[in-house]
């Protein structure tokens, strides 16, 4: 049998040195050498160079086909099943009597959009302790701390709308309506330092108190 040789591309022919219509193996060749970050043959008339290059990829090919091969055999035989569905989580309590567990806030910050809903669900246990009807009003109290302005806080977030006005409408004891009123916050410049639990250095008013342990 005559020993095969590989032709070298023609003028005109797509070839691996940028010619026109170039053969499939030529392209792949090409390809796989971009994959693995090979330094590519430039255009030259140098048959060894260019028949070492298509060797290299052929050889590439090769032990991937055989690989494939091998895995096959080995593979067990029988059916093959696909990883378990995730389960559904339980619906969002919409209740706004029901008090709200860490695990439900962190739910039901996820289902409004918070990208980090761990610490969302921190700082609205500890701002409400999981109560949608929570209600924090200091209008008219003369005894508040220096420096201290009142606040009409209301919801799981506690939401001041003294502060944000814009919520006033709102019916902020309906927990999915507060916990879009906290992401709006959340996702101002201040970000969680709208919340004093966020800002203080006292542990036993902190939202650290409700973070998981690292």
């Amino acid at each position: 049998m005559a020993k095969a040789e590989l032709a070298k591309p023609q003028n005109g022919s797509l070839g691996l040195f940028g010619e026109q219509n170039g053969s499939a193996a030529e392209a792949h060749a090409l390809a796989l050498a971009r994959e693995r970050k090979l330094p590519l043959p430039k255009k030259s008339d140098d048959d060894g160079l260019w028949t070492f290059f298509l060797m290299g990829a052929g050889f590439g090919l090769i032990s991937f086909f055989a690989g494939r091969q091998s895995a096959s055999r080995s593979a067990p035989s029988g059916p093959t099943f696909g990883p378990s569905p995730e389960p559904e989580p339980p619906p969002v309590p919409s209740d706004r009597t029901h008090t709200f567990t860490l695990s439900e806030l962190r739910q039901l910050a996820a289902a409004a959009g918070f990208q980090d809903p761990v610490t969302a669900a921190a700082i609205a246990m500890a701002e409400s302790s999981g109560r949608p009807w929570a209600v924090k009003d200091t209008r008219g109290r003369t005894d508040l701390p220096p420096h201290t302005s009142p606040e009409l806080s209301i919801g799981l977030w506690q939401i001041n709308v003294l502060v944000h006005p814009t919520f006033a409408s709102w019916d902020l004891k309906d927990p999915a309506q507060n916990a879009h009123a906290a992401l709006i916050l959340a996702m101002s410049p201040n970000n969680w330092r709208h919340w004093s639990v966020y800002t203080t250095s006292d542990p036993t008013q902190s939202y650290k108190r409700f973070m998981p342990a690292v």
